[in-house]
């Protein structure tokens, strides 16, 4: 329309100049028509190649404007009242191999106290807190709780910190120092203050990556750009952090980007899947199939290879390995052959319970005592390690919809079905407390919860048990003389590890994963089983949740199928356990028909990321 309407006004002034000249004759009239149609089309052209030009430039202009950065509220309930934290987490800025994130906290109202600390560190514990000052305080471990969350790569990135050996009085300890930029060390806010923080990650992958943080929502949709400025600033916070007997360069730091793992159990027997990156095992329990010492399956084995086998029938092709493992009483060559022996008596019992001819190949093997998951200086170490492993390729949907209505084991706890705001009373060792589900929402093949804990009772309150310690078998919850998994790594007793979701005859574990621990009582390299959960869930989270508080808590799960589900905290009875004495800790309970909210689209970060904490 512009450019009709430019061509017309120059054609209108030509002409009326022709006429006021008193042209003689038609043919001088047609030709001066001719150059002024000459005139407009060059007219035309020029105005064609200026729209074009400021086309390309203003497509140019948004190609490279900074994306804006993701802010965030919270409401945390503290004191009886509500405090609001306003969070901003600007693009993450990357180059070929690290990166660097920023967030800056704003206290935006309210009287109580909220402290940044518990928001950014990881959890003390008492092999830590108990020792002398030598060692430092947790605080050391600033910016562990801060994770980069690539639900398209299935990882999850940690920020970066270099470790070494130290002195304490004669005991040498693993020290960690996370590559951030400043202490947090006890921050409480004031009114309009805006604290900022930043810490060093490994490149994501992708433009865009989730923030989880301690005592937020997941923030969603966070960008990353490119940067040149990324190098010196990691250098500088490795120099600002590093100790005067450090020579670690960035070069030297362990890469901190971790693959997710999904785990369930059968609700029938002590029957659990692990799946990582196309690989599945599931491991079962010796001592529940063999007696001590033999090779000969008891009767009860039955029922457990039956279980095991209709997980089996679901994979479709590919390598079944069934492998043997013992503890380490007797010499290896003893082992070796035990723990063959066992394999191939497995086996041979499954082949009569079902078809083995739907993988390609199926072999057995024994490994004597040369894998432990758990120390051998114990009894119970000992039972871990005596086990049977079965190796095979992931199924396309770990959890399957099953079309019969299954019957849901017995809760300890209270029972309840869902409603919106309804809040679950349970009991923690005499201490009123409550249990209230936020909501469930999916994200990329992952349920996303949030699982309100409330302080009921009328003094500050412990918060954690209900949702912590999630008994059952296998490789994700059984406790072990404190902190051990049943899978050789750490349980923070903290970890928001324990709820579940049930699905038909599957209870579902949250995601998980290895990562590097800043425990200081290990070798350095150690990797401790992760939840994909917030971990930090204890009285003074986020300062002292007193009566009438309240919190938040993130858990992310595998999906399932349906639009509602039960979330479940609970050892089930079918569990050989001492549930008597560990029920006033464990906090049983479970709501029921919970809905679960369509995908989370990109772009409704800034809907989703306004939430009460």
């Amino acid at each position: 329309m512009k450019k009709q309407l430019l061509s017309l006004v120059a054609l209108s002034f030509t002409l009326t100049g022709c006429f006021n000249n008193g042209a003689d004759t038609e043919e001088e009239v047609d030709g001066e028509a001719d150059d002024a149609t000459s005139e407009e089309e060059e007219s035309d052209e020029l105005l064609n190649e200026e729209e074009v030009e400021q086309s390309r430039e203003s497509e140019d202009d948004i190609d490279n404007a900074a994306p804006e950065p993701v802010v965030h509220t919270e409401i945390f309930e503290r004191e009886g009242e509500e405090v609001e934290v306003g969070v901003t987490v600007h693009p993450i800025e990357r180059d070929d191999d690290l990166a660097i994130f920023t967030v800056e906290f704003e206290k935006v109202s309210g009287e109580a106290s909220v402290g940044l600390d518990h928001m950014l560190s990881h959890p003390s514990t008492t092999r830590t807190s108990n020792q002398s000052t030598a060692r430092g305080n947790q605080y050391d471990r600033l910016g562990y709780q801060i994770r980069l969350f690539d639900s398209t790569n299935d990882t999850i990135s940690h920020t970066l910190f270099y470790q070494e050996y130290r002195d304490d009085r004669g005991d040498e300890y693993l020290s960690t120092h996370a590559l951030k930029s400043e202490e947090i060390d006890n921050r409480e806010f004031k009114d309009g203050d805006i604290v900022s923080y930043s810490a060093v990650f490994n490149a994501p992958k992708e433009e865009q990556v989730h923030v989880m943080m301690e005592s937020f929502d997941l923030i969603l949709d966070v960008p990353v750009v490119q940067s040149n400025d990324v190098m010196a600033t990691a250098e500088e916070f490795l120099n600002t952090n590093a100790l005067d007997t450090t020579s670690t360069s960035l070069d030297d730091l362990s890469e901190q980007i971790y693959s997710l793992q999904t785990y369930n159990e059968s609700v029938n027997a002590p029957v659990g899947t692990l799946a990582e990156e196309g690989q599945a095992s599931i491991t079962l329990d010796s001592d529940v199939l063999f007696e001590f010492d033999s090779s000969e399956l008891q009767d009860d084995a039955e029922d457990i290879l039956e279980a095991t086998a209709e997980e089996l029938t679901r994979v479709n092709g590919g390598d079944l390995m069934i492998v043997g493992h013992t503890d380490d009483q007797g010499d290896e060559a003893y082992n070796q052959e035990l723990s063959e022996s066992r394999a191939q008596s497995v086996h041979d019992e499954l082949e009569t319970i079902m078809d083995l001819a739907v993988f390609d190949v199926v072999e057995t093997e024994g490994r004597s005592y040369n894998e432990p998951i758990a120390s051998n200086e114990d009894e119970e170490g000992q039972q871990l390690n005596r086990r049977v492993e079965f190796h095979f390729s992931q199924p396309e949907d770990m959890v399957e919809m099953t079309e019969e209505e299954f019957e849901l084991p017995d809760n300890l706890g209270p029972v309840a079905a869902y409603e919106d705001g309804e809040v679950i009373e349970v009991d923690y060792n005499n201490n009123p407390l409550g249990v209230s589900i936020d909501s469930l929402k999916r994200l990329d093949g992952y349920i996303i919860g949030r699982v309100r804990l409330h302080n009921t009772s009328d003094k500050s309150s412990q918060i954690h048990n209900p949702v912590n310690i999630g008994y059952g078998h296998g490789a994700r919850s059984l406790h072990v003389d404190g902190d051990t998994l049943t899978s050789g790594g750490f349980l923070d007793n903290y970890d928001a590890n324990g709820v579940t979701l049930l699905y038909g005859d599957k209870r579902v574990f949250p995601i998980d994963y290895w990562a590097l621990t800043a425990y200081d009582e290990v070798e350095k390299g150690t990797k401790e089983l992760t939840p994909l959960t917030h971990r930090n869930v204890r009285e003074g989270s986020g300062n002292t949740l007193g009566e009438g508080g309240a919190m938040v808590v993130t858990i992310i799960w595998p999906d399932v199928p349906g639009e509602t589900i039960t979330v479940d905290k609970a050892p089930s009875d079918n569990y050989d356990l001492n549930i008597d004495q560990w029920i006033d800790y464990l906090v049983p309970w479970r709501i029921t028909d919970v809905p679960i909210n369509t995908d989370i689209e990109n772009g409704e970060s800034s809907d989703s990321n306004e939430s009460t904490g």
